[in-house]
């Protein structure tokens, strides 16, 4: 079974989340006030996302190649997972094109099965049970190709670039 950093990049390619707005209240029920995000046009948030995806794309290939030593493995799918997480987070905060949110949810519901394969692989990985392991890793890059082809679908080619 050998990991090569195409794995790190399917898993941290596809990262595109739905968008939030963030609304916050003051303690006085009577002075409310709320902050509202206008939404980004497709074009602006397919640039924005795709360069926050960049850095975390240079920041995994940044990553040195474990090899198939399933403790280095363990240390570098942390370290992806911890990129992706970062990623996901300011992707989030990034208001979505109006009437895109459904389609941004549904690629961010694709990163989210992602990640818990890579905690599947992982725990296999611990295990030391190579045919657990080799069954995750096959699940895993089965799920970056789909978060990768959502991505790409949308405009995100940084973001769904392996």
């Amino acid at each position: 079974m050998r990991i090569v950093k195409f794995s790190c990049v399917a898993l941290a390619i596809a990262l595109v989340a739905a968008c939030g707005s963030n609304g916050s209240a003051k303690s006085s029920p009577p002075t409310v006030s709320t902050t509202t995000v206008a939404p980004l046009t497709k074009a602006a948030y397919v640039a924005r996302a795709n360069a926050i995806c960049q850095r975390m794309n240079r920041r995994v290939n940044a990553i040195a190649d474990p090899g198939n030593d399933p403790a280095k493995l363990v240390v570098a799918f942390h370290r992806i997972g911890a990129y992706i997480d970062s990623t996901l987070v300011q992707l989030r905060a990034l208001p979505a094109p109006a009437g895109d949110g459904p389609q941004l949810s549904s690629i961010y519901a694709k990163v989210a099965a992602l990640r818990r394969g890579m905690d599947v692989y992982v725990a296999a990985l611990r295990a030391r049970d190579r045919l657990a392991a080799a069954a995750a890793i096959r699940r895993v890059n089965a799920l970056g190709n789909a978060a990768d082809a959502a991505s790409n679908k949308y405009g995100l080619k940084v973001c769904g670039s392996s």
